[in-house]
């Protein structure tokens, strides 16, 4: 299994009892390492479990992300609901009013209204 040791000092390079840091952290296979380094202070961390603890990491955000992705298409759906509401209602309105029949104009008015 191997383990990941990080330094209380972040910006550490050098080697200690065998392990080589970078940036504070270090890399070994060594059980016994791994326990030392934790007597010491350093944290320790098993890398398959780093592994599994950024896989849920990943996971959970997807889990929030589709959760916001769900919530934006239910605001919307309210929102087309909302205008198709108002769409509706003015054909409503438009419907009950009576249609109106165009006025019938006798025969004479016509004819007078041509000359002038």
């Amino acid at each position: 299994m191997k383990y990941i040791i990080k330094a209380p000092n972040k910006s550490y390079n050098g080697t200690s009892a065998s392990v080589s840091f970078r940036d504070g952290e270090g890399k070994t296979d060594s059980e016994h390492l791994a326990d030392w380094f934790r007597k010491h202070g350093y944290e320790v961390i098993e890398e398959e479990v780093q592994a599994k603890n950024k896989f849920l990491e990943e996971f959970f955000d997807f889990e929030e992300s589709e959760n916001e992705l769900e919530d934006a298409i239910d605001i919307v759906s309210e929102e087309d609901k909302t205008a198709e509401m108002a769409v509706l209602s003015s054909t409503e309105v438009l419907k009950a009013e009576p249609e109106k029949e165009p006025k019938k104009t006798s025969r004479k008015k016509k004819e007078a209204a041509k000359e002038e």
